[in-house]
C-alpha cells in the first residue's frame, strides 16, 4: 500500500466542506454507516482500513449487555 502525502489544512477544510454538503441530508444512518466513516476519515487523508474496523463486538459497560460498535 502506497504512503500518501500529508494533506494541508486548506485541503482538509475543502474536503470537510464537501463532506458536510454531501452528508447533510442523509437519514439512512444504519444503511450508510460504513460509507459515512470511510468518507469522513478520507477528509483527513486516512484510509479507514489502516485505522479502524466495522461492527466490532463489545460489551456495554453500563449494562454488561453484548452489542457492537459501529466503528472501532
Amino acid at each position: 500500500m502506497a504512503v500518501t502525502k500529508a494533506l494541508s489544512l486548506q485541503d482538509i477544510r475543502a474536503n470537510v466542506d464537501r463532506f458536510v454538503a454531501e452528508w447533510k441530508d442523509e437519514t439512512a444512518e444504519q444503511a450508510e454507516s460504513q460509507s459515512f466513516w470511510n468518507d469522513f476519515l478520507g477528509c483527513f487523508g486516512i484510509e479507514r482500513r489502516r485505522v479502524a474496523t466495522f461492527e466490532r463486538r463489545a460489551t456495554r459497560a453500563s449494562t454488561a449487555n453484548p452489542g457492537r460498535i459501529d466503528v472501532f
